[in-house]
């Protein structure tokens, strides 16, 4: 009696717990949906963790403190929204030395006066302030070029400038019909500096225009012109320093001449061939020669002379404009800028060119 019973007692749990893992998995079925994408797709993404591999995050982030191997000592704020990072109350420091921005680069300021002249105007940065300036080239004639204008040069501590300065620039020398072309004028940088222009070209056959220096140049057939009568242009220069360093407060604005070229001349018509002069050993400079003479390099070029059958070419430069070239008919070709002389030719010469001014900031 006691086995039956026993034994129905263990079917009826059997017939209950099978009923009830029916119930359980009929349950789960009805509750289970299957993915709306074919997997890794609409995963649940990872959380931030340590770990080897590296991670990204697509939406925003606020950390309040970042401790890091290779953060800063100071505690910053980031904040990384939208696609641009940034930092809030940035600070990088060595020691007790610390900055919130970097410094800003010493931009140079370069300003350029032409012809007839204009004002400077300081600009607002800057330490040293070096101003280049040219004269006017002369003019040329019939038989020779106009020489080079001068070139002058000084550097100043910006500071000792005034707000705004007035350049005029020198005139380039117009041209001559057998008779003297006109001297280049005279650029001014305020009462800092001078450059004197170059002289015209001699008429009848006379030499050519001395290169400006520490005056003007002379004109062709004039004393000191250089050239006279046939003779190669000879040199005029000028190569003098400040007495003392041009960087230093106590230097005075006055004018000095730092470095000058002034130009030979050509020859004379009945003497062929000849060259302008060099203005210096290293630049050179100087008017032109009839009978296809050229003109010597200059730092201001002179012009070359015409000749009878083929005119000379104008002086080369350093710096300023090159000498125009002589020819035989019609107008000579004018100097380039700045100061170049003009070239020869006899109806009329070529008109030197004005002068310039550059001013460098830095």
């Amino acid at each position: 009696m006691t086995s039956l019973r026993t034994s129905l007692l263990t079917s009826l749990k059997a017939i209950i717990l099978a009923l009830l893992l029916s119930v359980g998995i009929s349950y789960l079925y009805a509750a289970w949906a299957p993915p709306t994408g074919v997997p890794p797709i609409d995963n649940t993404p990872a959380p931030i963790n340590v770990g080897s591999m590296g991670q990204t995050k697509t939406s925003s982030i606020t950390a309040t403190d970042l401790i890091g191997q290779n953060s800063v000592a100071s505690q910053l704020l980031q904040a990384l929204g939208g696609t641009d990072p940034k930092v809030t109350s940035p600070k990088y420091c060595i020691g007790t030395d610390c900055i919130t921005a970097w410094p800003s680069g010493g931009a140079m300021n370069i300003q350029t006066i032409l012809y007839p002249g204009g004002t400077w105007t300081k600009p607002a940065a800057g330490t040293l302030t070096r101003i280049q300036c040219w004269g006017g080239g002369g003019g040329g004639s019939c038989a020779s070029g106009g020489g080079g204008g001068g070139y002058n040069e000084k550097t100043v501590l910006t500071s000792s400038l005034s707000s705004s300065v007035t350049a005029t620039i020198g005139a380039g020398g117009t041209g001559g019909v057998c008779y003297p072309g006109g001297n280049g004028g005279v650029t001014t940088f305020g009462g800092i500096l001078s450059a004197y222009g170059g002289g015209g070209g001699g008429g009848n056959y006379y030499g050519g225009g001395g290169g400006g220096s520490e005056g003007p140049g002379y004109p062709g057939g004039t004393q000191d012109s250089y050239g006279i009568f046939g003779n190669e242009g000879a040199p005029t220069h000028v190569i003098r320093y400040d007495s003392v360093d041009p960087v230093v407060q106590s230097e005075t604005l006055t004018s000095v001449i730092r470095y000058a070229a002034a130009g030979g001349a050509g020859g004379m018509y009945s003497a062929g061939m000849t060259n302008g002069g060099h203005g210096d050993l290293i630049h050179g400079g100087g008017g032109g020669a009839y009978a296809g003479g050229n003109g010597g390099s200059s730092i201001g070029g002179g012009g070359g002379g015409a000749g009878a059958s083929t005119g000379g070419h104008g002086g080369l430069s350093l710096y300023g404009g090159k000498g125009g070239d002589g020819k035989t008919t019609g107008t000579g070709n004018p100097g380039s800028v700045p100061g170049g002389g003009g070239g020869a030719s006899n109806n009329p010469g070529g008109a030197g060119a004005p002068g310039q001014c550059i001013i460098t900031t830095s």
